[in-house]
């Protein structure tokens, strides 16, 4: 059913021309501009961030099979909800710093917060008034859930909003 709906949206991408130039580029323009403070700044450090970084690297570490945790910790189930943001970040890690890893969940949850918030105004009630919902979006996704490192939460919640705009 899933499919479905993303052969059917797709279809109706391609027939009607629902984004123009104008919200595209305020979307660009805002999401810059949010995470502007992010990267603007050598650490940006959310309250939690280094907390999901430390259960990242455990992740990595119980892959490894490193005796230092294998003899303490397992996995007793790997996917549940909680734990999305973790797995990125421990994809994330192997390539990059601590650092960088942290601003991009961050500026994935910004961003995301922002795109959500125009999906679902665009699916329920086309593209009219799109931008004011972009606004929206930033106001929202600067919080304190974003800011004190819930990141696991913020993924649940922009998914759950893009799927709800599937319906």
């Amino acid at each position: 059913r899933l499919i479905r709906a993303f052969r059917a949206m797709a279809q109706k991408i391609d027939k009607q021309k629902y984004w123009s130039k104008k919200p595209t580029l305020i979307f660009i323009l805002l999401s810059a501009f949010c995470c502007a403070p992010v990267w603007g700044v050598k650490y940006f450090i959310s309250q939690d961030g280094s907390g999901h970084v430390h259960g990242a690297w455990a992740i990595i570490e119980l892959l490894r099979g490193s005796h230092r945790f294998t003899e303490s910790f397992q996995f007793n189930f790997i996917f549940f909800p909680d734990v999305s943001g973790h797995w990125l970040m421990a994809t994330l890690l192997l390539i990059l710093s601590p650092f960088t890893v942290t601003k991009i969940i961050l500026t994935l949850t910004l961003v995301g917060m922002i795109a959500a918030a125009g999906w679902l105004r665009w699916r329920t009630a086309g593209s009219d008034g799109i931008d004011t919902s972009f606004l929206i979006g930033a106001a929202l996704g600067f919080n304190w859930l974003w800011l004190t490192g819930f990141y696991n939460f913020e993924i649940s919640f922009i998914t759950t909003i893009f799927t709800v705009g599937l319906f």
